[in-house]
């Protein structure tokens, strides 16, 4: 079923990792706490959420596109998504105190962002929207750094999604 979804938004990188055999796909690897990069062996078990599928960054720009642009959910189901949600809002790792619609972040400050960070050992993923604009940043990574402290893990994904806020920002 996820197939025809991904095949329906013109995605070709993307699938379960259970339905699916391996090509060119990446290994992950994580900082040990002597600072060594060790390889993951069992990055994609035990990670529904943060690895349920495996996908590339354009195929991500693409699901974004496909999405946020009213071609996979009814316009009312959309809005429903993308409203914050009453008491939907917790402690995140990396951008502290944040708001949830339904299953991704909402972010109103200066632009406004939807999006989600994930984490498998080895793998560290940023994927945000940005309606207006129609700007997708989506940042993939194969090396976890620092996975005590997710603020620092997430730090290079932070800097970017900074920057480019920034400049939707000053384009107003």
């Amino acid at each position: 079923m996820s197939a025809d979804l991904f095949a329906k938004c013109g995605m070709k990188h993307s699938f379960h990792p259970d339905k699916h055999t391996y090509k060119n796909l990446v290994n992950g690897y994580t900082e040990d706490l002597n600072g060594k990069i060790v390889l993951e062996k069992n990055s994609l078990q035990n990670y529904a959420a943060a690895g349920g599928f495996i996908s590339s960054a354009s195929d991500l720009a693409l699901w974004n596109k496909n999405l946020f642009e009213g071609k996979l959910l009814a316009p009312v189901t959309l809005k429903k998504m993308t409203a914050k949600q009453k008491n939907a809002v917790r402690d995140h790792p990396v951008f502290g105190k944040t708001a949830y619609g339904y299953g991704i972040t909402i972010d109103s400050t200066n632009v406004i962002q939807y999006g989600q960070t994930g984490f498998a050992p080895g793998f560290v993923s940023m994927c945000f929207y940005f309606p207006k604009s129609k700007t997708s940043v989506v940042v993939l990574e194969n090396i976890a750094y620092d996975t005590n402290d997710l603020k620092k893990t997430f730090y290079y994904h932070e800097q970017i999604l900074a920057i480019v806020k920034e400049n939707l920002h000053l384009r107003k």
